[in-house]
């Protein structure tokens, strides 16, 4: 897929930036979660658009710079044919006196910076054991990040003599390929050590519950679910090309909090017990710098990415103090298919932010679905891209066996596709059937898809589970709405007159 020209300004920037800090390629791909192929491509249509010079090109992708270049030595000849070493592109190639049957093998070592790559080709060196003991790398210096084994059948002429005479035959062999990543351990011990620091500052900051909320007990208590899926924070819209509303970090900031405030006072007279608060399912509209999804789709995105994170976390924090003062809060981090890397990031935030408060607790596994189980209630919560949605049941019974024994009323609530559904699944023999609902989002359309003719009512849904008789109702608070608290939400983003 070719880069707009805004994507292209922002990886160009990003190029830019590398050459700077004296980065090299693997680094700039490791920093914008890019493999080093789809980088290079992108970084020469960047290159037709006139924002990153031909020689700068050249010399940042072909090695020329930071004192890298390559040689070629023999085992034995006095060179260390180890990776304790950095900075060079080493090359082996056996004598014809190597201990493989074919008579020579292939040793190819890239190391740059705090990155390296071996390879080997081979008959001998078949596991990443063999790998590590043939390129004597240092596993106290390096770690290894990923590796690939290939193999396959390479023919080679050969004499033969035998009590019939002699002649020349065809043998096949197999021939192995061993490739691993490195990176350095003092790197990766960086930045989990920041990393920890930046938890730990976060704890500190965090404070005891200024509002201690009432104590419900009994059977006669409701569980309330608040789930906002696919708010795409970050996303730029302009509602004259769309025919729609103006859209931007800010606009969906307010609206999260206002549909949490509304959400609270039309279930201010409920007994409520427990707040099952679900964050993420595309909470935020892009995963990299570039403005892309996890997958690398671009989008209609405020490069200002700090500062769209900044105010995600904020407004995600101001929910949970104000839910917190009604009841305890559980809050279950789903990653959608824009946001799969930050929001389990923005997790471990949230999670340090509210480590001094006990009413507050955050899942924030890596798994991609989350339950909650309820008194008789049992309730999945998945994006909803990647299963498919008549496999729903199945999975909640194989994930969750126990629960589902214990429960009687059993839901599925997915987001992604932007538009209110319901199906009802029968479970074979004895079970009960299983609603999956398809939830609304808040978010505006973009010109994709505008142009694509899709269309939703926007609206933010909350939903009431008694803890013996079940699924008590929901509601959906709309946008734009009118409130007997607030007047008519105006927003004037880009400036007035727009």
């Amino acid at each position: 897929m070719a880069l707009s020209r805004r994507t292209a300004q922002v990886l160009a920037g990003e190029f830019r930036l590398s050459v700077q800090r004296g980065e090299c390629l693997e680094q700039l791909a490791a920093r914008l979660n890019k493999r080093r192929r789809t980088l290079m491509r992108q970084l020469n249509e960047c290159k037709h658009y006139g924002l990153i010079d031909e020689g700068e090109y050249r010399s940042f992708v072909g090695g020329g710079r930071s004192g890298r270049g390559s040689s070629t030595v023999r085992k034995g000849s006095g060179h260390e044919a180890g990776i304790t070493q950095s900075g060079d592109v080493f090359r082996f190639a056996g004598d014809g006196k190597s201990s493989d049957a074919g008579g020579s093998a292939e040793l190819h070592m890239d190391v740059c910076g705090n990155c390296a790559e071996v390879e080997t080709r081979s008959q001998r060196i078949r596991t990443l054991d063999d790998l590590i003991a043939a390129a004597e790398i240092d596993l106290s210096v390096w770690e290894i990040e990923r590796y690939v084994i290939n193999k396959w059948e390479v023919g080679a002429r050969a004499d033969v003599r035998d009590g019939a005479g002699s002649g020349v035959q065809v043998v096949t062999e197999p021939l192995w390929q061993v490739k691993a990543w490195l990176r350095r351990k003092a790197e990766v011990a960086t930045m989990q050590r920041l990393r920890d620091e930046l938890v730990e500052s976060l704890k500190s900051l965090s404070r005891p519950a200024a509002v201690r909320p009432n104590a419900v007990t009994g059977g006669d208590r409701f569980m309330l679910e608040i789930s906002i899926p696919d708010l795409q924070a970050g996303r730029l819209v302009w509602g004259h090309s769309t025919g729609g509303d103006h859209y931007d970090v800010d606009i969906a900031s307010k609206l999260y909090l206002d549909a949490v405030q509304e959400i609270l006072h039309r279930t201010r007279n409920y007994k409520i017990s427990l707040i099952a608060n679900v964050v993420g399912n595309d909470l935020l509209n892009a995963d990299n710098a570039l403005g892309e999804t996890t997958h690398g789709t671009p989008q209609q995105e405020d490069s200002r990415r700090y500062r769209t994170k900044k105010i995600v976390f904020e407004t995600v924090c101001k929910s949970l103090l104000l839910m917190q003062e009604r009841a305890p809060v559980k809050v279950l981090m789903v990653p959608g298919n824009h946001d799969r890397e930050t929001i389990f990031d923005m997790g471990i935030a949230i999670k340090a932010a509210f480590a001094n408060n006990d009413f507050v607790d955050v899942d924030n596994s890596p798994l991609l679905r989350k339950y909650m189980h309820y008194g008789v209630n049992l309730i999945g919560f998945a994006h909803g891209k990647d299963e498919q949605m008549k496999s729903l049941p199945i999975i909640m019974a194989t994930e969750m066996p126990q629960e589902w024994a214990n429960s009687q009323f059993r839901e599925w609530h997915i987001a992604h596709v932007h538009k209110k559904k319901e199906y009802e699944f029968l479970a074979v023999e004895e079970f009960n059937g299983v609603r999956v609902r398809v939830l609304p989002s808040l978010c505006a359309l973009d010109e994709w898809t505008y142009s694509k003719g899709y269309r939703s009512m926007r609206a933010a849904e909350a939903y009431l589970w008694h803890y013996t008789d079940g699924y008590a109702g929901h509601i959906s608070v709309n946008t734009p709405y009118r409130s007997e608290r607030k007047d008519t939400l105006n927003y004037a983003p880009f400036g007035p007159g727009l």
